[in-house]
C-alpha cells in the first residue's frame, strides 16, 4: 500500500507521461523548427550597435506576434556582450549596449499552430553568433 502524497499530488504512470497525441507527426516539430530558425533570422536582420538586450527582446517578440506567434514555451532570451556569460534566469543587463564585435545569442521558444491538425508544436531553437 503506498503513503499518500502529502500534497494531495497523485502519481502519474510513466506510460502516462510518454503518451502523446495520435495525431501528432515529427514533421509538425520540423516545420516549427524550420519556421523558428527563419524568424531568427529576421531577428537579427534587425540587431543594430547601440541596442540594449530588452531592445532585442522587443524584437523578438514583435517579430513572433508578426508571424502569427501567441505563446511560448519560454520567453526569448537575448543576451549581447558580457551577458552571453550569465544563466537563462539572470536579469538582462539594462545599460549593457550592443557593440561592434560583440558575441550574442539568441534562444527561442515559439509555440506554432498547425490548424490543419488542430495541434501545436514547440519550435526551440538556439544559437551563437558574433556582430561583426
Amino acid at each position: 500500500m503506498s503513503t499518500p502524497h502529502p500534497l494531495g499530488v497523485q502519481a502519474v504512470s510513466q506510460e502516462a507521461l510518454e503518451r502523446v497525441d495520435p495525431r501528432f507527426h515529427v514533421e509538425g516539430l520540423r516545420r516549427a523548427r524550420e519556421k523558428t530558425i527563419q524568424a531568427l533570422n529576421l531577428i537579427r536582420a534587425q540587431f543594430k550597435i547601440g541596442m540594449t538586450e530588452d531592445d532585442a527582446r522587443k524584437v523578438c517578440l514583435a517579430v513572433f506576434k508578426e508571424l502569427g506567434v501567441t505563446k511560448h514555451w519560454h520567453k526569448p532570451n537575448v543576451r549581447f556582450g558580457p551577458g552571453t556569460a550569465l544563466n537563462f534566469n539572470a536579469p538582462l543587463l539594462p545599460d549593457y549596449r550592443f557593440k561592434q564585435n560583440d558575441p550574442y545569442y539568441l534562444d527561442l521558444g515559439p509555440v506554432w499552430p498547425d490548424a490543419e491538425l488542430g495541434l501545436e508544436y514547440e519550435g526551440d531553437y538556439g544559437d551563437s553568433f558574433v556582430l561583426g
